[in-house]
């Protein structure tokens, strides 16, 4: 292969290309987005998203993810929007070189992947060994946990719709719906005050009407 040369590299067609409407993609090598990313640090990405992630928040820890990737265009890394560039180019004179868009890409996607792995509790850690992008870190977490929060969700409901004070004292009784309602706003389900009301009265015997 040969060596690229100072000419080679001066003589690389120029580095544009037309955005695509998906996709969150700085539009230069250079670009202040890719330094923006690389100067937020792990306990930067603490406080934007302050929980980790375990398997029954999943849709609160998605929700608070979202406007992180939307704020530094990252979306475009997470859905396939933004592919991995080539890793090398022909330059004019026909010289192979490394693709500095790739470079970009790559820093961008690492420095994505460090973030998502710092908000994951400890037993999911050994779950992720051998992933080496954030669409495929993104894409593992969406299966495992997804379908678990739904079914989680549909639970917390069913207790909800269904639990009355019975022989609880009201103590009891009204720590017991906290719970249930605490539980539905870590899966990203809160419920407003005059619902959480409706409930607490609605599992009342009638005496207390």
């Amino acid at each position: 292969m040969a060596t690229p040369t100072n000419s080679d590299a001066a003589t690389l067609p120029p580095l544009s290309s037309p955005s695509s409407p998906n996709s969150d993609a700085p539009n230069s090598v250079n670009s202040p987005l890719s330094n923006s990313v690389s100067s937020v640090t792990v306990q930067n990405i603490a406080g934007m998203v302050p929980i980790k992630l375990k398997s029954g928040n999943y849709l609160l820890w998605k929700n608070l993810f979202f406007p992180v990737l939307r704020k530094f265009k990252l979306l475009g890394l997470n859905n396939g929007a933004e592919p991995s560039p080539p890793r090398t180019i022909v330059s004019s004179s026909g010289v192979v070189v490394v693709n500095p868009r790739y470079d970009l890409w790559y820093d961008r996607d690492q420095s994505l992947m460090i973030w998502l792995i710092s908000t994951l509790s400890e037993d999911l850690l050994s779950h992720i060994v051998g992933i080496e992008s954030a669409q495929d870190l993104w894409n593992l977490l969406e299966r495992r946990f997804s379908g678990v929060s739904r079914a989680n969700i549909h639970q917390l409901r069913s207790r909800l719709q269904s639990i009355s004070k019975g022989d609880l004292s009201m103590d009891s009784y009204l720590q017991s719906v906290k719970e249930i309602a605490d539980g539905l706003a870590a899966a990203g389900q809160s419920l407003s005050e005059s619902d959480l009301v409706a409930y607490v009265l609605n599992g009342l015997p009638d005496e207390y009407d």
